[in-house]
Order: structure tokens, then C-alpha cells, then sequence
């Protein structure tokens, strides 16, 4: 190994995993299982989330908080739960603190974070945010020094208008003038971390948008532009009767990949972003088979502020459909439990593991008019 990889190893704390052969290992391990589709796991997942708080402080026209018939119990994690549980998951890599709430919310969230790092110096700490509570809850300063590896900014506009629709706030130079802070916080402490990077989910009102967000995002110097995502689950689309034709968003989808491309800006081509009239010719068959694909059962799980081990990242509430609970029940017990072994086998046999996963995977998202 040469001198400049050692560097770029210590430069990034990866040299903390030379130090957990075990961590790597059950990595490796999980690999294997999850590629022969095991329903029996000796590994255990490899990364975790955990909703620290289901509460928000908006109200975007995309979330399922704004279904009517959506009413989930709200609440924060104690710092002692966060803890219990975190205790039972040393070997993994990467753990989001974000689910269906606003994680900035969590009146601890700064010791959420440090207790997380201390617990696990080695994963890497991740969460998404919509940014308008820094400098009011928690200082941009807080937020670098806590030791979070990655906070990815929700802007799913590139103006102020845009934002005012879809997410229903006139606060859009607010989050710019956040990042910003936050950015310049992490240079003025010469510190490498948090990694910064912003999200852009396309609906009825913004999709045009999507070339002007990749040009913002790079102005602003963030190290990571996500692709504008199509929204993949009925449950939480609620931006009115599609309008957007499949012409339409192709022509969108390669102006912002020219963009990208031209501004050598740092986000991935790939996917419909590479190939969008490739992707959207077998649009239908591709969403109903989305599910074999699964990998949520093996090596990704989510648990809510109450400790309920939830079916995976797009399902909406443990009310709806549950595990078991961590806080209750050992996470190794539930691991191999009789009804997750079940669901697997489901999903080696190219059945849907649960009954709420024909609304989550199965039925192709409502993004296209036509």
C-alpha cells in the first residue's frame, strides 16, 4: 500500500475498521447470505436506522404525514433507549438518525450524535434534514463539532416559489444561507466532516426545476448532489393528479445530467439518469419487480422512536406493521424470529413478504400522466 492510500485511509478515519475484524467480517458475512438469499442469518445487518424523532416542523406536499388517514403515534427516543439500542448492534457500518421526521427536532440531538459516535467510533453517522433549524435549535458549529459523518439537505427546489409549493414553506433562503453556514463552519474548524450533500424528490410543481438545482448545489460547493429522485411509493404522494408526461421528464432528466456533466459537479450518473428512455420503456415491469431486489430483510432495518422494528424504509408506521419491539425483545431473538425467516423465504420464492409491501414496492409510483 502506498504512502498516499495510508494517508487517505487515516485522513478519513477507515483506519478504525484495521482495529474491528469483526465488524468487517459480519460485513462479509452478511454479503454472503444476503446473495444466496439465507432465511437462517448468522450475520447481523450492516446498516441501521433509527427515528429518533417522528416529529416535523413542515408540512411537504409529498410526505405521508399529510395523508388523512395517517395518525402515528409521535414522539422523541430517549437518550437511554438510543443507547440500549444502539448496544445491540456493535457491528455496524452505518446508522441514519432520519425516518419520517425531522431529525433537528430531537431536543437532543447533539447528544444523540455524541453518544452514537462513542458507541460506535468506527460506522459511519448519517441523517437527512430540511435544514431550517439550524442557527435556531442548534448552532452550524454544534452540528459539525458533533460528530455526524454526513447531513444531507432536503431542497427539492432551485426557488423560493417552488419551495413555498412543494414544501409548503417561504423559508427556501433560509436553508441556502444554512448550508452555507455549515460549510463554512467545518472549513473555519479545518475539519473534514460532516460529508454535505442535498436531495431533490420530483413532483408536479418542480421537476422543471431539477437542471437549476444541480447549478445551485454546485455554487454552493456541496460534496454530493443526489440524482432527483422518482418517488417510489404510493404511500405518501400526494402532489395532486400526475401532470408530468414521460416525454417531459426524460427531456428534464438528460438536461440535468448535460448540466451535471458540464459543471463536472458531484452527482452520480446512473440509472434512469444515464439512460432515462431505457429505464421509463419498461417503467411498469421494473416497479413490480422492484421487490425481489429486496434487501431490507437481510442487511437494512429501521426502528422508530419507540423502539418497534419496522418493515423497511418506506413503510410508514409500526401501527400498520411490525417485527416486534427492540426495547421489549433482544434484536438477536427478532433477527430469527419464525416471522422473518417467513418473509425472506417470501422473498427468495418471488412472493411479497407482507401484505403492506403491494403498497410500498409493487405498485408503480404515481409520478407519470401518461
Amino acid at each position: 500500500m502506498t504512502g498516499g492510500r495510508v494517508a487517505k485511509i487515516l485522513r478519513s478515519s477507515g483506519w478504525r475498521l484495521l482495529l474491528r475484524p469483526d465488524v468487517v467480517y459480519n460485513r462479509w458475512l452478511n454479503n454472503r447470505e444476503l446473495a444466496r438469499r439465507a432465511t437462517r442469518l448468522r450475520s447481523m445487518p450492516s446498516k441501521i436506522e433509527i427515528e429518533v424523532t417522528n416529529r416535523c416542523n413542515l408540512a411537504c406536499l409529498h410526505c405521508i404525514r399529510n395523508r388523512p388517514d395517517f395518525h402515528p403515534q409521535l414522539g422523541d427516543m430517549s437518550l437511554e433507549d438510543f443507547e440500549a439500542i444502539l448496544h445491540q448492534f456493535p457491528r455496524i457500518l452505518t446508522l441514519t438518525l432520519t425516518g419520517f421526521g425531522e431529525m433537528l427536532m430531537h431536543p437532543r440531538f447533539v447528544d444523540i450524535v455524541r453518544a452514537a459516535r462513542r458507541l460506535l467510533p468506527h460506522a459511519n453517522i448519517l441523517g437527512y434534514t430540511n435544514g431550517l433549524l439550524i442557527g435556531q435549535r442548534f448552532a452550524a458549529e454544534e452540528i459539525v463539532r458533533s460528530g455526524i459523518g454526513q447531513i444531507h439537505f432536503s431542497m427539492d427546489a432551485a426557488t423560493a416559489e417552488t419551495y413555498k409549493k412543494v414544501r409548503r414553506s417561504d423559508e427556501f433562503q433560509r436553508l441556502i444561507e444554512n448550508i452555507r453556514s455549515v460549510l463554512m463552519e467545518r472549513r473555519r474548524l479545518r475539519m473534514r466532516r460532516p460529508f454535505v450533500g442535498v436531495n431533490f424528490t420530483i413532483m408536479n410543481d418542480n421537476f422543471c426545476e431539477a437542471p437549476e438545482y444541480v447549478r445551485l448545489a454546485a455554487a454552493l460547493g456541496v460534496d454530493y448532489i443526489a440524482r432527483p429522485a422518482l418517488i417510489m411509493t404510493a404511500w405518501g404522494y400526494h402532489d395532486g393528479a400526475a401532470r408530468i408526461t414521460r416525454r417531459e421528464l426524460i427531456e428534464v432528466l438528460r438536461e440535468t445530467r448535460r448540466v451535471a456533466e458540464k459543471l463536472g459537479a458531484p452527482m452520480p450518473i446512473e440509472g434512469y439518469m444515464r439512460d432515462p428512455e431505457g429505464y421509463f420503456a419498461h417503467y411498469e415491469e421494473n416497479r413490480r419487480d422492484a421487490f425481489r431486489g429486496c434487501i431490507f430483510l437481510w442487511n437494512h432495518i429501521q426502528i422508530d422512536p419507540f423502539g418497534n422494528l419496522k418493515l423497511c424504509c418506506a413503510h410508514p408506521a409500526a401501527s400498520i406493521h411490525r417485527w416486534g419491539n427492540l426495547l421489549e425483545t433482544p434484536f438477536r431473538e427478532l433477527w430469527n424470529s419464525a416471522p422473518l425467516q417467513a418473509a425472506r423465504q417470501a422473498l427468495h420464492d418471488g412472493r411479497l413478504p407482507a401484505a403492506p409491501c403491494a403498497q410500498t414496492c409493487v405498485n408503480p409510483d404515481p409520478i407519470l400522466a401518461d
